[in-house]
C-alpha cells in the first residue's frame, strides 16, 4: 500500500508542480490543494480509498507527536490534536497515518533531523501498537476488545514506530510513562525478535542537558537489559534509540519514559560513570562463528556481558567458538572518573584446552572499567606472518593474511579489586586460537637469561623459536606426540623481539605462522646488580 501512496513533494525534498488548471475533484487537483495545504493528506487517502472500492473513516483525536514527553498532559492541548484514518481491509479495520508515514525522524550526533521517508508501521497498523500513540475521541475507534480511559493512554509508556518496527516488546510486568528508581536506578528488559543496535540516553529534565554515563545496555540471548543510574535526586528522561546498523551513528528514538528519583545511590557516584561504549553482549557475527561467552564449561547460559570482578585474583571467562576460527581482542581501561583511557590488550590472553575448554585469562592491574571486544573470522588458507592492527568494530588481521576479523562480543569489567602491579602477557596473534601457553607467561624477557618455553599446540607439526627475526629455534615435542612443545633456552644478549611461530598441519606450503610475541628487555634491577 505504501508504494502506491502518492506523496505531494516526492522521495525528495524538491516540490513537484501540479498542474494548476486541474480542478480540485481531479487526483491532480488533490495533490496540488494537499501540496498548497488546502486539503488535508488523509482527505486524500480517503479519496483514494473510495476510488480502490475501500471504506475509509477520518479520524480525530490526541497523538504523542513530536512534541510530546513522558508525563505530559494531552487533555485540551491543542498541541496534541491530531487527524488519522481508518481503513477495512480483507474484513477488519486497520490505522493508517499517511503524514506520520510519510516523515521520519532521525538523530545524529545529536541532531534531530526530519526525512521524507516511507515508515510501514503506518500503514495497516494493529490496534494494539497504534494505541500508544493515537487515542481517538470515540472510543470504539480504539478497536480495542477493551477500549481504555484518556487517563489510562497518557500513562502508557512512549512506544514509537521504530520500537515495534525493530520487533521489540517490553518483558514482564506493567510498565508507566513513569519509572521510580529503586537505589538511584532503574532497570528495564525488551525482548528482541531480531538484532538492532540500541543505546540509551539519560535526560536531566531541569534543563534537557544529556547526563553522560549514566546508561548501561546489556544483551543476554534475546533480552535486553537496560541501567539508568541519576543516582541524585530529580527527574529525567530515559530514551531509547535503535538503529537497524550497529555500527552506525545514526538512530530513532523507539521509546522514552520519565524517571523519577528520591534518593541518592552514594556508591553509584563513587564508582563513577559508565565509559560510552555502546551496547554490551554479542554482536550478529558471533552467531555466524559461533562464539559465546558461558556462566561456566559445559553451560548453556549466556554471560552477563557486564561482570563486576572483586577478587584480586585473574578473571577467567568460558568461551566456546567453532573450529578453525583466528581469534583477536582489544582491552581498553577506563579509569573512574571516565576522563582517560589506556589501550592494555596485553593484560588479555586467550587460553584453549580441548574444543570446549577454552577461556580468556584477564589480568586488571588497577580498579577501573575495563572494554573488552573479541573478534572473529574464518582461518585463510594461505597465512602469512604479522601483528594484528585494529579499527573500531573490526581488526585488519595481518597475521592471517591481511582479512579483516569481525567484532563478536563486546563486555565491560568492572574491577573494583585492582591486581596491583602485574605482568602484562605475551602479544598474541589471532593464530594463536587452539593453543595453550604454558611458560612464559610474561612479556617481557631478561636480556641474557634462559627460559623454559612450553606451549600446547596440537594443530602444528612444528614449532619455533625465533630471535630478532634472524635466529631460528626449533622447540622439541614430547615422546608421546600429544602437541605439548617445549625447550629450555637463552634469549641471547641483544635487546629486541621474541616470536614463537607454529607450521600448521593443514597448510600444504609448510609456512610458519607467527603465534606470540616477547620484548627481550634490559630491566634496571639487572642493570644494578651487574
Amino acid at each position: 500500500m505504501p508504494s502506491n501512496i502518492p506523496f505531494p513533494n516526492g522521495p525528495s525534498n524538491q516540490p513537484l508542480s501540479y498542474d494548476p488548471q486541474a480542478p480540485v475533484t481531479t487526483l491532480i487537483g488533490c495533490l496540488r490543494a494537499v501540496q498548497m495545504g488546502e486539503v488535508s493528506p488523509h482527505e486524500l487517502f480517503k479519496r483514494m480509498c473510495a476510488y480502490a472500492g475501500f471504506h475509509c473513516e477520518i479520524l480525530h483525536g490526541y497523538s504523542k507527536g513530536a512534541g510530546y514527553r513522558p508525563g505530559m498532559n494531552v487533555k485540551d492541548n491543542r498541541m496534541f490534536r491530531n487527524t488519522w484514518t481508518a481503513v477495512y481491509v480483507e474484513g477488519c479495520w486497520r490505522f493508517v497515518n499517511v503524514a506520520w508515514g510519510g516523515r521520519r525522524l532521525r538523530q545524529q550526533g545529536g541532531e534531530t533531523t526530519l526525512r521524507l521517508g516511507c515508515d510501514n508501521f503506518y500503514f495497516l497498523t494493529e490496534p494494539d501498537e497504534h494505541i500508544f500513540e493515537h487515542y481517538p475521541d470515540e472510543k470504539r475507534w480504539q478497536l480495542l476488545r477493551s477500549p481504555i480511559a484518556l487517563s489510562h493512554f497518557m500513562k502508557l509508556p512512549l512506544l514509537k514506530s521504530p520500537f515495534f518496527n525493530a520487533g521489540m516488546r517490553l518483558k514482564k510486568g506493567k510498565y508507566d510513562d513513569t519509572l521510580v528508581t529503586q537505589n538511584g536506578r532503574i532497570s528495564l528488559k525488551i525482548g528482541l525478535t531480531k538484532f538492532v543496535g540500541v543505546s540509551c540516553q539519560l535526560q536531566n529534565r531541569s534543563d534537557m542537558s544529556a547526563m553522560r554515563g549514566k546508561t548501561l545496555v546489556r544483551l543476554i540471548g534475546d533480552v535486553l537489559h537496560v541501567l539508568a543510574s541519576p543516582a541524585q535526586p530529580g527527574t529525567y528522561f530515559l530514551n531509547v534509540f535503535v538503529t537497524p546498523d550497529w555500527t552506525s551513528n545514526e538512530h530513532e528514538l523507539a521509546a522514552s519514559f520519565q524517571v523519577k528519583c528520591a534518593e541518592n545511590n552514594f556508591d553509584r557516584l563513587a564508582l563513577g560513570r559508565y565509559p560510552e561504549v555502546g551496547f554490551l553482549g554479542a554482536t550478529p557475527a558471533a552467531q555466524k562463528y559461533g562464539v559465546s561467552f558461558l556462566t561456566s564449561h559445559g553451560a548453556k547460559t549466556p554471560m552477563d556481558p557486564y561482570y563486576v570482578h572483586n577478587s584480586k585474583e585473574v578473571l577467567r571467562m568460558p568461551l566456546v567458538f567453532s573450529p578453525g576460527l583466528k581469534i583477536a581482542h582489544q582491552m581498553k581501561c577506563y579509569q573512574r572518573a571516565g576522563k582517560s583511557t589506556e589501550q592494555c590488550d596485553d593484560y588479555a590472553l586467550l587460553q584453549c584446552r580441548g574444543k570446549q575448554q577454552s577461556e580468556y585469562w584477564i589480568a586488571c592491574p588497577a580498579d577501573g572499567y575495563y572494554f573488552f571486544t573479541v573478534y572473529a573470522a574464518e582461518i585463510a588458507a594461505a597465512a602469512g606472518a604479522g601483528g594484528d592492527a585494529s579499527t573500531a568494530e573490526s581488526v585488519d588481521d595481518e597475521a592471517g593474511g591481511g582479512e579483516e576479523l569481525e567484532c563478536v562480543y563486546r563486555l565491560l569489567i568492572d574491577c573494583r579489586r585492582g591486581m596491583g602491579k602485574v605482568p602484562p602477557y605475551p602479544n598474541q596473534t589471532s593464530l594463536f586460537s587452539g593453543c595453550l601457553l604454558h611458560d612464559p607467561m610474561q612479556k617481557h624477557l631478561d636480556v641474557g637469561r634462559k627460559y623454559t618455553f612450553r606451549l600446547e599446540a596440537k594443530h602444528c607439526r612444528a614449532v619455533a623459536v625465533v630471535l630478532n627475526g634472524q635466529t631460528w629455534i626449533d622447540l622439541q615435542q614430547g615422546r608421546s606426540g600429544n602437541g605439548v612443545w617445549s625447550k629450555k633456552l637463552n634469549v641471547g644478549e641483544e635487546l629486541g623481539e621474541l616470536s614463537v611461530y607454529g607450521q600448521f598441519d593443514t597448510d600444504e606450503d609448510g609456512k610458519f605462522n607467527k603465534l606470540l610475541d616477547y620484548d627481550i628487555v634490559q630491566r634496571l634491577s639487572n642493570v644494578s646488580k651487574s
